[in-house]
């Protein structure tokens, strides 16, 4: 069952066969080289990681709310009691509360500055791998194509190499058959 498959779906190929362009064999090389795309994720990685400093640079407000419901089992206790650090006031049975934060950093020592020095520096260097990866995977993509450009020049040539020597090896059999006959017919 496998091989009938086998010479079918070999057969499908080589009816669909077409010639491909270098520059359609680009393109499609970027797409799916791994290597591109790993380098790819790692300059989004650096860049997203610079956006992270940067928004240190400005001010943070965080909102939260807390609700509680407390609720005395001695009814003969006073108003309020104290558990470690918290104090629990047993006459208020429901406790809401709202904050609102705003935090600022008025003096960074020039950290943060530098963090977004080494950051972009950290993109440059990124996009200068992505590039270099690009340029080694459009070299490999060259030397295979220049290799099956040889070899269809190759099998042109052997082709018609081939093509030309039955024609001569024909002529030389009808002219030694020719030579032949000719002493043949002069005996007589």
């Amino acid at each position: 069952m496998k091989l009938p498959a086998i010479f079918l779906l070999t057969a499908l190929n080589l009816l669909s066969a077409r010639e491909i362009t270098f520059s359609e064999l680009k393109e499609s090389a970027l797409h799916s080289s791994h290597r591109l795309n790993l380098r790819s994720i790692d300059t989004k990685i650096e860049e997203a990681r610079l956006e992270s400093i940067y928004s240190t640079l400005y001010p943070q407000l965080s909102l939260g709310y807390s609700g509680e419901y407390n609720h005395n089992l001695d009814p003969k206790s006073s108003g309020s009691i104290s558990v470690g650090d918290t104090t629990i006031n047993s006459t208020i049975p429901y406790e809401h509360s709202v904050a609102l934060r705003l935090n600022y950093e008025l003096y960074h020592f020039g950290s943060t500055l530098k963090q977004i020095e080494v950051g972009e520096k950290e993109i440059a260097l990124k996009k200068l791998d992505q590039c270099n990866e690009e340029i080694k995977l459009y070299r490999e993509l060259l030397e295979h194509y220049v290799r099956a450009q040889r070899a269809q020049s190759e099998k042109a040539f052997k082709s018609h190499y081939a093509h030309t020597h039955s024609r001569t090896l024909q002529s030389q059999t009808a002219s030694l058959q020719c030579r032949q006959r000719i002493p043949r017919f002069g005996r007589g």
